[in-house]
């Protein structure tokens, strides 16, 4: 798992410089800084990181608050909070910002670098990705995607909803099947959309999937494209 960006978000100095040491022992790169306000400013200077570690409380700021901020425009971003309590009032508020993963204090180091390579390595396993491009986002689906993947397709859909990511783009050029439950899942979330006044455009599907959009008669819930280029500039 070596290679992968972590932004660290952590007002101990020892314990930042502890952590930071130990995840570039495993080849991570890190970046790190004391307040939330400064750890905003640093993922919003390089785009993109591929996973934040938050410490609960910090100076200028709340750490779920400031992932929940850190959602709204970087949903796909894994976040880890570091939490001297784990409360249900916590775990609620986090969850209601996609926030999913804890580290309650205190911690054996390893437990945290184990829990940190689960997280990125299911990050890694997952046949999809999503790119934020402006104030659109773009959801690239790949592979056979069976019926097994359903319920995570809606997941995905729902964060970026909850996020408001209204204007999505959903990316099937490298995808080789789609099973009719994923296909039900994306109905559903047009409908939620179109309500909220956002889209979804479909681009790139192969002849089988064509076919199956052409019978299903899904011109009331998305415009498909041939290209994301052509998605892009589109209104």
């Amino acid at each position: 798992m070596s290679g992968e960006s972590i932004l660290i978000i952590e007002p101990s100095e020892p314990l930042l410089q502890v952590i930071s040491y130990n995840l570039k022992k495993r080849k991570y790169n890190i970046i790190s800084t004391t307040t939330g306000k400064e750890g905003f400013n640093l993922l919003e200077s390089l785009g993109r990181v591929d996973l934040i570690l938050i410490n609960s409380i910090l100076p200028d700021i709340g750490g779920i608050e400031l992932g929940k901020k850190i959602k709204s425009s970087y949903p796909s971003i894994p976040i880890i909070i570091l939490s001297a309590v784990c409360i249900k009032e916590e775990i609620i508020k986090a969850s209601r910002a996609n926030i999913r993963n804890f580290i309650t204090f205190p911690f054996l180091l390893e437990e945290m670098l184990e829990k940190i390579d689960n997280v990125l390595k299911e990050k890694g396993d997952e046949n999809y990705s999503v790119i934020n491009i402006g104030k659109k986002t773009v959801v690239v689906l790949k592979e056979s995607l069976d019926h097994f993947f359903s319920n995570r397709l809606k997941n995905i859909l729902n964060d970026l909803i909850n996020s408001t990511q209204y204007n999505i783009i959903i990316d099937l050029s490298e995808a080789d099947f789609l099973a009719h439950q994923n296909l039900v899942v994306l109905i559903s979330a047009s409908e939620k959309i179109l309500h909220l006044g956002g889209s979804i455009k479909i681009v790139g599907i192969n002849e089988d999937i064509q076919k199956m959009f052409k019978k299903a008669k899904l011109e009331t819930y998305f415009k498909i494209y041939p290209t994301r280029a052509d998605a892009l500039r589109a209104s």
